[in-house]
């Protein structure tokens, strides 16, 4: 690859490398000190007895439930679990193992199925694009002020009128 000038960290050995995008000059550069962060913290309303869909969404991992459900549909969305490891049983493979299940059209209460230890999802798109996701509870992280696609309608919905 072709080195130039980069003003970015001259202390990173990639520095100076030039990464055309797959031709598009338009498309931002993204390497290990840029790329979005593959952790991201949801509250339990956003992922208990949510689609996969949805949960997706509120991941970052997709720009709308929609676009979430056709990767779903094509066989492009895989949710971590670890083989064998059923709830209060005994034995059943490796603690530390994990693979990756496809995502199907599954009822929304399937989703608790596959959370790890109660508060961590796994979720992965096409070959490369991952997140860990760690679920807090809801007054958690409304006092981490963090926010998420969805959490202004569980918010929303939290409010209650104030009665006569």
């Amino acid at each position: 690859m072709p080195r130039t000038a980069s003003p970015g960290n001259p202390k990173s050995s990639l520095s100076g490398f030039v990464n055309p995008q797959s031709g598009n000059p338009h498309a931002p550069q993204t390497n290990f000190a840029n790329m979005p962060s593959a952790r991201v913290t949801l509250p339990k309303s956003l992922v208990y007895d949510k689609t996969f869909s949805k949960v997706l969404w509120s991941a970052g991992l997709v720009a709308s439930k929609s676009e979430g459900q056709r990767i779903i549909n094509n066989n492009g969305a895989y949710v971590g679990s670890r083989p064998g490891v059923k709830k209060n049983e005994p034995g059943g493979g490796m603690p530390d193992d994990l693979t990756f299940t496809p995502i199907k059209t599954w009822n929304a209460s399937k989703t608790q199925e596959f959370i790890i230890d109660g508060d961590l999802l796994i979720l992965k798109l096409g070959k490369w694009k991952m997140k860990l996701v760690s679920i807090v509870s809801d007054e958690k992280f409304k006092e981490l002020g963090l926010t998420a696609p969805g959490w202004d309608e569980v918010v929303g919905k939290g409010k209650e009128e104030p009665s006569p």
